[in-house]
């Protein structure tokens, strides 16, 4: 497992990056560390399958992200990560920007 964070100015949102090598679900908890997150639906893309798959001509989109969204609130965050996969979630800070 392994994951990476960061925040984007332009849009106000924290992103974490999640990867999942192992072949079972791995449950997640994100500790925003004092700031609170607002009631959201946070975006979420996931790309997952068989570690094998390849995309070809004959199937242009086998690997390919799926794009959904996942309710978020608050200073934890709590998820299930697929088996090899990796996992962007994206939190819009709160309007003040300021940690509660």
């Amino acid at each position: 497992f392994f994951s990476v964070c960061g925040y984007d100015q332009k849009t106000k949102e924290y992103i974490v990056k999640c990867v999942n090598v192992a072949d079972s679900e791995r449950k997640l908890e994100i500790d925003f560390g004092g700031i609170s997150i607002p009631v959201q639906r946070a975006k979420r893309a996931t790309l997952s399958g068989d570690k094998y798959a390849r995309n070809d001509l004959d199937n242009p989109e086998r690997c390919a992200p799926v794009y959904d969204r996942v309710n978020a609130s608050g200073k934890t965050f709590r998820t299930t990560l697929k088996p090899y996969s990796l996992t962007v979630f994206r939190f819009k800070r709160s309007d003040s920007g300021a940690k509660q």
